[in-house]
């Protein structure tokens, strides 16, 4: 039997655990917050392309527009874009 084996009580195995659920909590929290505003960045260099742009990557004018419009400030507006089916090795250019 280890040292740690004999020392190690149940009290301060749950010493700590609501802590850790606390601060785990707020870091998924806050990543979801910063993910949510990087996105929302990206979306709005998205939403200056024309429309030819916006085409060859399975998007629309109406839909970037509608999540801009929709979404909160903290909320991440890719979640409510449609799913563009992209085929691999598939190049629009030219058509």
């Amino acid at each position: 039997m280890r040292t740690t084996d004999r020392t190690f009580t149940p009290a301060l195995a749950n010493a700590g655990k609501a802590e850790t659920r606390f601060f785990a909590t707020a870091t998924s929290w806050v990543k979801s917050v910063l993910n949510g505003v990087r996105n929302r960045q990206a979306l709005a260099a998205i939403a200056e392309l024309d429309e030819a742009h916006l085409r060859d990557i399975g998007l629309n004018r109406r839909d970037v527009d509608h999540v801009l419009d929709t979404t909160r400030l903290l909320q991440d507006p890719f979640t409510l874009l449609p799913s563009a089916p992209r085929q691999p090795g598939t190049f629009s250019a030219g058509k």
